[in-house]
């Protein structure tokens, strides 16, 4: 299988086989190049599991070098550390050396076995890949049994695929995972409406941004629309639920976390809810309050022009500040749509 020089190795660069002051053109140029020969749609099905680990260390490299805020951490990170370290006497990549690629031949101290690695407990304290039991022990500890691996603190994998657990993330080909049950729900996110909305059983449209994975398991966000449908039961402080319609749990799953919202109402300029009744202060003059409520008119939360004459026994009965009038069923209507569920409209006079 064809690679890059530099795949397979802890270092951004050396996988874009660039210089350290490679402009930021020449990392997008060499980013797309690479990307077209490694991605793991265009290897045959016997290259695919390498294909997959070339391609995610591709990406990892690609996050630090792409970002100019990540790239001038990691340069200042490992300035010391490169002035300090030795050159390196193996040649050719890790990725190349292990996975099929023809460079030049490795040196070896016996000429008939130099086709063979050198066992994982060598006492000869060399640092090369050649002397550890699998060519990524830079990066990650693996359990192929169970689909898991674990990365190194210091890897770049570490912070770029771990997910619920420090650093503990899984291959795309393995079973998922269910979620942490001791990880703490997400906090529902608020939704407003007016007591309109909530009258008229309004179906309220928002968009939201969820996370969603890859094939190849990376990360991306998506904007999703999602209908919610009022009720007049729904009171402030109301929390719904959507089944599926938060972030993907496990890469591959395709299995979604739910959604909850809790309800905002707005302050009415005029009502205020009490359960199903809406309470309203009427102002009436002294001269209109001493002839009763006779051709007193209020406006219902609908629109809806009502005679209070009709509710009281006595229409020309004088009005005292704070005389209470009962309109029944013109509160806030019942779920169902019957009207002899629906509240009351309690009216407060003030003169």
């Amino acid at each position: 299988m064809a690679t890059a020089g530099g795949v397979g190795s802890s270092d951004p660069y050396a996988v874009f086989s660039i210089p350290r002051d490679a402009s930021d053109a020449d990392i997008r140029r060499r980013y797309k190049q690479l990307a077209l020969k490694l991605h793991p749609d265009r290897r045959p099905p016997s290259e695919k599991a390498d294909a997959e680990r070339a391609f995610k260390q591709l990406i990892a490299a690609n996050d630090i070098l792409s970002d100019p805020a990540k790239r001038a951490a990691y340069n200042a990170k490992t300035a010391s550390s490169i002035a300090a370290t030795p050159a390196s006497t193996s040649r050719g990549s890790t990725f190349s050396r292990n996975f099929g690629q023809k460079g030049p031949a490795r040196t070896s101290t016996t000429s008939h076995n130099h086709h063979r690695r050198t066992p994982p407990n060598t006492s000869s304290g060399s640092s090369s890949y050649r002397n550890r039991p699998y060519p990524f022990a830079d990066f990650f500890r693996a359990d192929l049994d169970s689909g898991f691996f674990t990365f190194h603190a210091s890897s770049p994998f570490n912070n770029y695929f771990a997910e619920a657990g420090a650093g503990r993330s899984r291959f795309p080909w393995s079973t998922p995972q269910e979620p942490k049950p001791n990880q703490p729900p997400a906090a529902p996110i608020p939704i407003s409406a007016t007591l309109e909305n909530l009258a008229a059983s309004h179906m309220k449209q928002l968009n939201v941004t969820r996370r969603r994975y890859t094939q190849h398991g990376t990360s991306v966000s998506e904007k999703v629309p999602i209908f919610v449908q009022l009720s007049p039961d729904m009171t402030d402080g109301h929390v719904i639920t959507l089944a599926g319609a938060a972030d993907e749990l496990q890469p591959g799953s395709r299995k979604f976390a739910d959604l909850k919202l809790v309800l905002k109402v707005r302050p009415h300029p005029r009502f205020v809810r009490r359960g199903r009744d809406l309470l309203l202060v009427q102002s009436i003059t002294r001269k209109d309050a001493r002839h009763g409520v006779r051709g007193a008119l209020v406006e219902g939360l609908d629109g809806t022009i009502i005679d209070v004459a009709s509710y009281v026994a006595d229409e020309t009965a004088p009005v005292s500040d704070g005389t209470v009038v009962v309109i029944t069923g013109e509160g806030m209507p019942s779920a169902d749509g019957d009207r002899a569920k629906a509240g009351d409209l309690v009216l407060t006079f003030k003169v």
